[in-house]
Order: C-alpha cells, then sequence, then structure tokens
C-alpha cells in the first residue's frame, strides 16, 4: 500500500472516530441545555454586531479608502470621523446600520457555533473530572 493511501485511511478513522465521539456527547447532555446554549450563542453575537454596526460600516468604508489609494484614485474621506459625519449626512442615524441584516445574520452563526461547543465542552469538563470551575477549564474548554 502507498503511504498516501495509509494517511488517508488514518484521516478518515480519525473523522470517524471524532463524529463517534461527539454524537456520544451530545446524545449524553440534555437537548434543553443545548437549545438554552444556542440560543444564548445567537443572542449575543445578533445583539453585539448589530450594536457595533456602525463602527463596522466606517471600518469598510476606511478599508476601502486603501484600495482607492493604490488605485490612484481620489480619496472620498479622510479618516474614520470624516467618514463618521459623511454617513450621517447622507443617510441620517439610520444610515448607520445600513446593511446590518447580513452581518447580524453571519455574527450569530458564527457564535452560535462558538459559544455552545464552548459550554458543551466546558459542562462535558467538569462533569466527567474533578476539576472546579476555574480558568484552567476555561482555557481547556476554548
Amino acid at each position: 500500500m502507498s503511504s498516501r493511501k495509509i494517511r488517508m485511511d488514518h484521516i478518515l478513522c480519525g473523522k470517524l472516530q471524532t463524529h463517534l465521539s461527539v454524537k456520544q456527547i451530545y446524545l449524553y447532555h440534555s437537548s434543553v441545555f443545548n437549545r438554552k446554549a444556542a440560543i444564548g450563542g445567537m443572542s449575543a453575537g445578533a445583539l453585539g454586531q448589530f450594536m457595533a454596526s456602525p463602527t463596522d460600516l466606517v471600518k469598510v468604508q476606511i478599508q476601502m479608502e486603501g484600495k482607492r489609494r493604490l488605485e490612484g484614485k481620489p480619496p472620498r474621506v479622510k479618516n474614520a470621523f470624516h467618514a463618521f459625519q459623511k454617513i450621517m449626512k447622507q443617510g441620517g442615524i439610520r444610515g448607520l446600520w445600513k446593511g446590518w441584516v447580513p452581518n447580524v445574520q453571519r455574527a450569530a452563526l458564527v457564535n452560535l457555533g462558538d459559544l455552545t461547543t464552548y459550554d458543551t465542552a466546558k459542562r462535558y469538563i467538569l462533569m466527567n473530572s474533578q476539576l472546579k470551575d476555574t480558568s484552567l477549564v476555561h482555557i481547556m474548554s476554548r
């Protein structure tokens, strides 16, 4: 057998074992906990991104200025404060949240995976070890 085939077999076996382990962990824990962690993660991500949308919009405009300068085009904004003023002038307070929907959806889904995994891992470690809820468990759960 070639070394490439042997490596692929080991990778496939590893993926299968990981899937089975995760499946056992998921079935072992109550689905109520997982739902609470998922809802909490999605809510935290959505709310955080919604609140940060104005600064995200300004950041994107500043990033685009770098590209415009490389192309030899004149700048539209001078700095972050100028970009913020320009957005307010053109769209008012509502203009600050332009494009918030896809950003909030993305943040909710990213945090759904991240925080639910963290909560589940932390709970698993605390239930199946002698460790107390300390910074070590926090680091291990990440």
